[in-house]
């Protein structure tokens, strides 16, 4: 019965550690935001939407400014092989 005390001790010890290792990596995202790219191991819904929609390229932001704030960035399309015979004239 003492080894199962003593198992139990180190599970509630290690689980208490990671709660504190957590709360302290939460302490050093924005406050009301927390981690804006991640939830828990995973990435977010908002994570997902950039990657998925917002892929600008450019070698620094400083780029982008003589650029309007309001310009609107769209990626050309992407055709497949069938669609080119629909623009051929």
């Amino acid at each position: 019965m003492h080894h199962l005390n003593e198992s139990l001790s180190l599970k509630e010890r290690v689980r208490l550690s990671h709660q504190e290792a957590q709360r302290k990596l939460h302490q050093k995202f924005h406050e009301p935001w927390g981690q804006l790219m991640k939830t828990s191991y995973q990435n977010s819904r908002f994570a997902h939407q950039v990657e998925r929609f917002a892929c600008l390229y450019t070698s620094q932001v400083s780029n982008l400014a003589l650029f309007s704030s309001d310009k609107y960035y769209r990626p050309s399309e992407d055709f497949m092989q069938h669609e080119f015979s629909i623009f051929e004239s």
